[in-house]
């Protein structure tokens, strides 16, 4: 099996490091967002074509245009230990979601902790060939998908690598997965969407996006669902983020080394089935690149960095140096912005919602983790009723539990939902009065959703 580098990072906000940093053009990088920041590792250059380890972040705490200097902070020195590299995947995990979580081609492996100082703790895994990992939304478990070489003619087996970040020991899941799948999205309900397929391996080598496979985190299951509208058309090399409303966009990607014609798409995923549709935009910049690119979800902006893209002068691929940022405030209608202007409020993501129309709302307390004692049986019970978060059966506050009959008639279009027992003894042991607040509120933080994705099946 395939080894591979494993880097993490810890920040913790007394970092201040005000370094100028200039901007060369680089592919197949990673970035990772979080506490306002968007972090930028790795990629090839044209001087360092199999990559670099160069680290800085943008900061979108503030305005700024792309005109104009960017707020750009480099922290290359400390990382100059880590294996130059591109084409890595990395995602935001750890228990106060705090470490950039890094996997990349290495003969060696190592484990970076920034705690006050530097600290470089070695340490060595066996992954499969990975095209995309995501931690679940508590920071506590990675998933990492790939594939498995298992002989010389280099027919594939697909796993799953799951990690707890707790003991940051890693184990393949049993699951029996046929398909080579692509970028992988978290959903608010702990379902992870793999977006893209590739049919045949050794015929085909582009993703087409009829089916969107699902990996419920919960309950350890795989779903296929077909999807309608208009598909996009099949490509390598595309990145893909999540919107607060639920739409995830896919933007770029190349088949046989020319750009796609529609290099952006729309999957609702707040349907059943998910639904693809193309968007309205303005004509891009000459300079947005097709390939190669990160794409970041701030708010209502899509940011899409470096990549390469074809020049009109030279008719040659050219690694970008640049950023691009597409406006997705208006549903269905999306433009080319320069200018960046965050909230004066963070806006968190809208997750609390009840179950609507036979589909399961989001949350951040899973009832399993919530009450002790559950059997199977029970279990079952949630799954048919499609009730999962503790956050579908209180107030919005968290701090009061529904009435049975309210909440039937809230998210059930009859009245044939029968009362479960898992339900009475909640009242029975997990509120304090007739008044209906629960003995211990739900935490309703919900704030960390990683929204980051890298172009797959770059390299």
């Amino acid at each position: 099996m395939s080894r591979y580098s494993i880097f993490f990072f810890v920040f913790f906000s007394q970092l201040i490091i005000t370094s100028p940093y200039t901007l060369v053009g680089r592919s197949g990088h990673t970035a990772s967002y979080m506490d306002n920041k968007i972090y930028f590792l790795g990629g090839g250059t044209k001087i360092y074509r199999d990559g670099t380890n160069d680290f800085f972040y943008l900061d979108v705490s503030k305005p700024f245009n792309l005109d104009s200097t960017l707020p750009i902070v480099d922290l290359s020195n400390d990382a100059r230990q880590i294996y130059p590299h591109e084409n890595g995947v990395s995602t935001i995990c750890g228990p106060n979601k705090d470490t950039i979580y890094l996997i990349c081609r290495a003969s060696m492996s190592y484990s970076y902790r920034f705690i006050n100082n530097k600290e470089w703790v070695p340490g060595t895994i066996f992954a499969p060939e990975w095209s995309s990992t995501v931690c679940n939304k508590n920071g506590s478990y990675i998933y990492t998908y790939g594939s498995y070489r298992y002989d010389v003619k280099k027919h594939a087996m697909y796993m799953m690598s799951i990690t707890d970040t707790t003991s940051w020991n890693s184990g393949l899941s049993d699951l029996d997965i046929t398909n080579n799948l692509g970028l992988s999205i978290l959903l608010p309900d702990e379902r992870i969407a793999y977006i893209g397929e590739i049919i045949d391996d050794f015929m085909v080598f582009n993703f087409n996006f009829r089916n969107t496979y699902i990996y419920d985190t919960n309950y350890g299951t795989w779903e296929n669902m077909s999807t309608s509208g208009i598909e996009p058309s099949p490509r390598i090399s595309y990145t893909a983020v999540l919107t607060q409303d639920g739409l995830i966009i896919i933007y770029g990607g190349i088949n046989d080394d020319s750009p796609v014609p529609d290099q952006i798409s729309v999957l609702d995923t707040k349907v059943n089935p998910f639904t693809w549709s193309i968007p309205n935009i303005d004509p891009a910049p000459s300079s947005v690149p097709f390939s190669g690119h990160t794409a970041t979800l701030v708010e209502n902006y899509m940011i899409i960095a470096f990549g390469s893209y074809h020049s009109n002068t030279t008719h040659d691929d050219v690694f970008s140096d640049q950023i691009h940022m597409i406006d997705v405030s208006e549903k269905n209608n999306y433009k080319w912005v320069k200018s960046f202007t965050p909230s004066i409020t963070k806006t968190a993501y809208p997750t609390k919602s009840a179950i609507i129309g036979g589909t399961t709302g989001g949350g951040d307390t899973p009832i399993r983790d919530y009450m002790g004692g559950l059997t199977p049986g029970d279990l079952q019970s949630l799954k048919n009723k499609r009730i999962m978060f503790m956050d579908q059966l209180t107030s919005s506050d968290g701090y009061h539990l529904l009435t049975w009959k309210k909440l039937r008639d809230k998210t059930y279009p009859t009245p044939k939902a029968t009362y479960p027992n898992l339900f009475k003894r909640l009242e029975d042991s997990y509120i304090l009065s007739n008044h209906r607040r629960l003995i211990i509120p739900i935490n309703q933080d919900d704030e960390h959703l990683d929204r980051t994705t890298k172009s797959p099946y770059c390299h």
